[in-house]
């Protein structure tokens, strides 16, 4: 028996998300599958993160969210309007998609340390279920009415649905940066 979030269908704007979540797990399945675990970790001359360190900072990133229950939407109203994003929201998305606009520096809890080349593909995927799970909760839900506080800036606030929109352009970003590093090695 399907669960009722299960039995929701997405709007189109949780299914654009969703889709976004797949392409990225598309690329970065097609990035691993290209490379030798030698070549996946290899980072470049120039300095910087490996292909695998870009996607298991990936992984650990959205990971701090479900780690602290940020994206609980219990208690929240059913809603078949359209899902608005906040400004902060919209900025952390535009400031995040590729190519860089600036360096940003990683928090200490999202630095990938001794990565495990054949772990980085099943962890992030993994990670990108949860992210599908927790959509498919979002279905005709007013995610945009919650806010939640950033875990790795505590003065920064934003809604629910601008988290899904900022972690796709973050996927975007680093896996851009991995598709660099492939163009280096």
């Amino acid at each position: 028996m399907a669960s009722a979030a299960s039995a929701r269908q997405l709007s189109p704007q949780l299914e654009a998300i969703r889709q976004q979540l797949g392409d990225s797990s598309a690329r970065a399945a097609q990035m691993v599958q290209s490379l030798t675990p030698e070549k996946l970790v290899q980072q470049p001359a120039t300095g910087g993160w490996s292909v695998a360190e870009c996607i298991a900072h990936l992984t650990l990133s959205a990971g701090e969210f479900f780690e602290r229950n940020l994206l609980d939407v219990s208690g929240l109203p059913a809603s078949t309007a359209a899902l608005k994003a906040d400004l902060t929201g919209r900025l952390v998305a535009w400031f995040l998609e590729p190519p860089y606009r600036m360096k940003a520096k990683a928090l200490v809890v999202t630095i990938p340390v001794h990565t495990d080349p054949a772990k980085v593909l099943p962890d992030f995927l993994a990670m990108q279920e949860r992210l599908h799970s927790k959509l498919a909760e979002c279905a005709g839900v007013a995610i945009d009415q919650r806010k939640i506080v950033s875990p790795f800036k505590e003065t920064m606030k934003y809604n629910i649905y601008s988290f899904f929109l900022i972690t796709c352009a973050h996927e975007r970003r680093h896996l851009w940066q991995a598709e660099q590093v492939i163009k280096s090695l």
